[in-house]
């Protein structure tokens, strides 16, 4: 009776390991195919979002210039600039979205406080570094970068899948969210 648990249970396991190898050589093409197209859409926003941030610094700037109390926040603007600008073109785009997002998210928060400081406010240049952050369009090709990650991410599956994605050196990449300050 153990005999024939053990013969079941050896199965069982070859059985696992030639389903994972074959998900595994099933799912590498595509994965790449997928991960291609991301790189792809990535390359054509980057310039955009390069003249995008380098306002939001400016904006962070001319706040710091004002004089008024020290602002963590734009602190935590020309740090996550600084690390944006030292992103090399090979860089993963995985990161760089992470970066892009943080810098985004920033961006929303540092012109509520130039609108709700009247010190900001009334400064003619952080409110004219304002305007033309406020009044910059996002880069085109946004939308189709974001259609090629859900692609990506659509095939890196379930569970599963996710397993055999990681160690094929597939990782998660997430969706660009580019943000209105206005």
């Amino acid at each position: 009776m153990v005999h024939v648990a053990r013969r079941v249970l050896g199965a069982i396991v070859v059985l696992a390991i030639v389903a994972g190898a074959t998900l595994a050589l099933s799912s590498r093409p595509r994965l790449k195919s997928d991960r291609n197209a991301v790189e792809r859409s990535w390359s054509a926003v980057r310039g955009g979002l390069a003249e995008r941030y380098a306002l939001i610094d400016k904006l962070a700037r001319a706040g710091a210039a004002t004089g008024g109390p020290p602002n963590p926040l734009i602190d935590e603007i020309e740090t996550t600039y600084a690390s944006w600008k030292a992103l090399k073109g090979d860089a993963p785009v995985a990161s760089a979205i992470v970066k892009a997002n943080a810098l985004e998210g920033l961006a929303v928060r540092l012109a509520a406080t130039v609108k709700a400081s009247p010190i900001l406010n009334g400064d003619p240049a952080v409110t004219t570094a304002l305007r033309n952050v406020t009044t910059a369009r996002a880069p085109a090709g946004i939308t189709a970068l974001n259609q090629a990650v859900a692609r990506y991410e659509h095939d890196r599956g379930g569970p599963v899948r996710r397993l055999v994605a990681g160690p094929l050196g597939f990782d998660a990449i997430p969706r660009l969210a580019v943000q209105a300050t206005a």
